[in-house]
């Protein structure tokens, strides 16, 4: 999967999908039911729900990682939201919020609010995994340093889930209490869930 399809994925799946179902769903409707629906638009999308495990999975497949990264980035995840996978999680007798337990304090949310902002997103864990990658594969780069992106990258490519799991933790969470052999352990597991054949059908 080529970066410059990664880079780009952020930007349109969302609005592909929603255009796409609308275009499809007005087809079937009469005039009258046509220019009702035409008004109504755009599309807000609302969560109702929590994100569960196998949605955040399937989220980072479509942004085209490998096996390994994803196991990575879902160890980090398993551990920031206590297992959950809740992209409203709020971390307990704290100020972290969503799949990565973003604090206010640091440089992350400012520029996911204003990533959200600039292309008409609303806060889920699309959102929040679409953002994670522009930091790393996009725009926001500078966010964590390109330096770091470019390692990141790296990681992501070594199809090793546990030093994904580590250089993630380092360079993108920076944790306070960082719980590292948690996040190993948990990669390791998703890694091996991920590679097996019931996962591949």
């Amino acid at each position: 999967f080529g970066r410059y399809n990664r880079v780009l994925l952020y930007t349109s799946r969302k609005a592909i999908m929603d255009i796409d179902l609308v275009n499809q769903t007005v087809a079937m409707m009469n005039p009258q039911e046509q220019v009702v629906e035409q008004i109504a638009q755009p599309l807000v999308r609302v969560a109702t729900k929590p994100t569960k495990k196998s949605e955040v999975i399937e989220i980072l497949k479509q942004q085209g990682l490998n096996n390994s990264a994803i196991a990575g980035i879902m160890g980090n995840i398993d551990v920031e939201t206590g297992g959950t996978f809740d992209f409203q999680q709020q971390e307990k007798e704290g100020t972290g919020y969503g799949l990565f337990q973003l604090t206010p304090s640091g440089p992350l949310p400012k520029a996911y609010n204003k990533f959200l902002e600039e292309n008409g997103l609303t806060d889920d864990a699309g959102s929040q995994i679409d953002f994670m990658i522009d930091t790393i594969y996009g725009k926001n780069q500078n966010v964590i340093g390109a330096g770091n992106a470019k390692k990141l990258r790296e990681s992501f490519e070594s199809g090793d889930a546990s030093k994904v799991a580590e250089d993630f933790m380092k360079i993108w969470e920076r944790p306070g209490v960082p719980h590292k052999k948690r996040r190993l352990d948990s990669a390791k597991k998703f890694e091996k869930e991920l590679n097996s054949p019931s996962s591949a059908r």
